[in-house]
């Protein structure tokens, strides 16, 4: 009954994503609702922003802070369950909420806005629940991922003592503005009052973040990934040197072992992504399994896939069919993606039939297919 009561209560709730997909974002609230949870703790929030390593990042810092504090983390979107999204870690190690406590505290959080005549968003009541489950957790740390953006994101309801700055790339142009410089505005409005430092990782030289950096400390960091960003980031915060974790995100360059072979995901779906992910893979010969929504970049991230499959990489292409209108048919991946690798077009339903056929595979373009392949596994 808790199941069926939380599903039936999610799918009240406005899908914003959805909206923004579908490019119908006349239907959309660009503004950040207030905060009406009543909070009992007071812990250090810890905001990232970015376009890419965000997920990566803050799993990261949530592990590396929770060896001495509990931490609470919340990010998104979720790969199997939406508890995914609302995590609780202490000694390095994570504890989903419970999909029992995530309805009674999301009951709540919809009431109270409710009574306070005001519609949240999916993304806005979850990141509110979470809040209220860190509060009832007494944490020291919350690690918080941003959505969309930063200045109109719900997660700018609360002060952020803490911001980090990952990757930037060109996305949602129409959105956020269609140059790095309008992003990198957008993403950075989240420093408030209370922030008391910046953390930035330096993809493009420090007089590019000055103008959107206000007065706050801020420091600049030349690293090789989120992974290694997320440990300088914690040790600055705290004050300690950690060694280096082997951190496993889902999702994220996750590589599975199987007795047919090796199954690699990501959730890759901008070009530059996609292009790190490939150029990561080991070996030749891999199988690509691969679903793309309507808004991306189909032609960049097919010109990445060229270039693997110039260099012996790619086999062969699987494109997986979602039946969703967000989501590219077979026939319209076909006539826009111009490749020259061999294309096999399949539907969602029978990806279990044909994911372990292969002996490299890797599964790539969205959060979806990926979050069915794990699904695939159990």
């Amino acid at each position: 009954m808790i199941d069926v009561g939380l599903n039936r209560l999610l799918a009240s709730l406005r899908d914003n994503r959805k909206a923004l997909h579908l490019a119908k974002k006349e239907n959309l609230l660009w503004a950040v609702p207030p905060l009406l949870i009543p909070l009992s703790n007071s812990p250090y929030f810890i905001e990232v922003v970015g376009s890419k390593w965000k997920t990566s990042t803050a799993y990261a810092l949530a592990e590396y802070i929770s060896l001495s504090r509990k931490v609470g983390l919340f990010t998104s979107p979720h790969l199997l369950s939406v508890s995914e999204r609302i995590q609780f870690w202490e000694g390095g190690r994570s504890t989903e909420i419970p999909l029992s406590e995530l309805y009674r505290v999301l009951k709540k959080v919809v009431k109270l806005y409710s009574d306070n005549r005001i519609d949240l968003s999916y993304f806005e009541a979850l990141f509110f629940s979470a809040l209220l489950w860190f509060d009832e957790m007494d944490c020291d740390f919350v690690v918080l991922e941003a959505g969309l953006g930063g200045r109109f994101d719900a997660t700018n309801a609360v002060e952020h003592q803490f911001v980090v700055l990952t990757r930037l790339e060109l996305e949602h142009t129409d959105v956020l503005g269609d140059s790095l410089e309008a992003i990198a505005s957008e993403k950075l409005a989240v420093i408030g009052d209370s922030t008391q430092r910046v953390f930035v990782y330096n993809q493009f030289g420090e007089d590019f973040y000055r103008p959107y950096l206000g007065r706050r400390p801020v420091e600049f960091l030349e690293v090789d990934g989120p992974l290694e960003l997320a440990r300088c980031v914690a040790e600055a915060i705290l004050g300690i040197r950690f060694r280096h974790l082997r951190i496993v995100v889902p999702g994220r360059m996750e590589e599975i072992s199987l007795p047919s072979g090796r199954l690699v995901l990501d959730v890759a779906h901008t070009p530059d992504s996609v292009s790190f992910v490939l150029n990561s893979l080991s070996g030749s010969g891999w199988s690509l399994f691969l679903s793309l929504a309507r808004d991306k970049d189909i032609e960049g991230i097919c010109r990445s896939i060229v270039n693997a499959g110039q260099n012996n990489r790619i086999k062969r292409i699987i494109y997986v069919e979602q039946g969703e209108e967000r989501f590219l048919s077979g026939q319209e991946f076909y006539l826009r993606s111009n490749l020259s690798l061999p294309l096999y077009l399949i539907n969602y339903r029978d990806l279990k039939e044909y994911l372990f056929g292969f002996e490299k595979v890797l599964v790539m373009g969205s959060h979806s297919l990926v979050g069915e392949a794990k699904r695939c596994l159990h």
